[in-house]
């Protein structure tokens, strides 16, 4: 027996994903400052915080996106807006991949904002 999902529902949970995108961005850092900065460095330390800013930085490269004018009619980025786009949704995959080498605790926000930051831009783009 399989269980259809109805496309409502699965934009009601797409739509959940995206709001609860800030709240584990603002956890990941929240528990970078409050845990980890005063331990030892260590190479998972470092991982961490490289991947806390590649998904900072994958963030603030879309919201330009949101603000760049499009040619009436068309959804899909054009141009530099393009560019920008494939840029930051590199860096959130690169992002994505090294928060699975970061420490523990940070793992499932890192992971979760990243694929929230890649839904939004999904949700945006698709009109």
């Amino acid at each position: 027996m399989s269980v259809a999902i109805s496309p409502q529902a699965g934009a009601n949970i797409g739509e959940a994903i995206v709001l609860a995108a800030p709240i584990a961005f603002v956890y990941a850092w929240y528990r970078y400052f409050k845990q980890f900065r005063n331990e030892p460095p260590r190479w998972r330390t470092h991982v961490t915080l490289a991947a806390l800013i590649l998904m900072t930085l994958g963030g603030a490269l879309l919201v330009p996106y949101t603000l760049i004018p499009r040619p009436p009619g068309t959804v899909q980025p054009v141009g530099a807006a393009a560019t920008i786009v494939v840029v930051a949704m590199r860096i959130e995959l690169v992002a994505f991949v090294a928060c699975f080498f970061g420490r523990a605790r940070t793992i499932f926000p890192i992971a979760y904002a990243c694929f929230g930051a890649v839904l939004f831009w999904t949700f945006i783009t698709m009109g």
